[in-house]
């Protein structure tokens, strides 16, 4: 497998001064992301490789906003792509995102959220959804197991394939505790 991650334009800090070798008026940034993944899929796809791709947990909801900064339009990338890695870690949503005081005490509800817009947009292009997790405290009430489970859980609950954690510190224990409980449990 090859994984293309963070395969987007910058998001955050002076984006003005960024400058491109192409017109920004005149191609849009989700076609020059999608040409690129179209050469490296045709180029690579031959060797029996799978081909995935990390986006923005935000892509999900896809804002138009969202889209023309970071150039993930996922109708699009879905087409060169056999596996979408959505991050959908429930701290990075902002706090009254969706009506939600604090988004990271709700892995389930974001988790679950994100996963099902997703399936809307690209579920019938036949590529695989495996999203990664929030394994780390970050901005978190009460960091458990549970915490990991109610992820887990919204995954099977939408038939996304496998998982992938992530923890800045690589402390992963109380991961490893939620999916021993979480796997237990079925």
């Amino acid at each position: 497998e090859i994984q293309f991650d963070y395969i987007r334009f910058p998001a955050m800090g002076d984006t003005q001064n960024a400058r491109y070798s192409f017109n920004p008026d005149q191609v849009k940034k989700h076609e020059v992301i999608t040409g690129f993944l179209k050469k490296a899929y045709e180029a690579l796809k031959p060797s029996g490789v799978v081909i995935s791709v990390d986006v923005y947990g935000i892509m999900a909801w896809a804002q138009p906003i969202d889209v023309r900064i970071t150039g993930q339009q996922l109708e699009d990338m879905a087409k060169y792509t056999d596996v979408i890695c959505p991050m959908l870690y429930p701290s990075h949503f902002n706090r009254g995102f969706a009506g939600v005081s604090n988004p990271a005490d709700q892995p389930y509800q974001f988790m679950h959220k994100g996963l099902t817009l997703m399936n809307k947009k690209v579920g019938s292009t036949g590529v695989v959804i495996r999203p990664w997790m929030q394994a780390m405290p970050y901005k978190v009430s009460s960091f458990t197991p549970r915490y990991i489970s109610e992820q887990l859980k919204a995954g099977r609950d939408t038939q996304a394939t496998g998982y992938m954690m992530w923890n800045a510190q690589n402390k992963y224990e109380t991961a490893f505790a939620g999916m021993r409980s979480f796997h237990g449990s079925r």
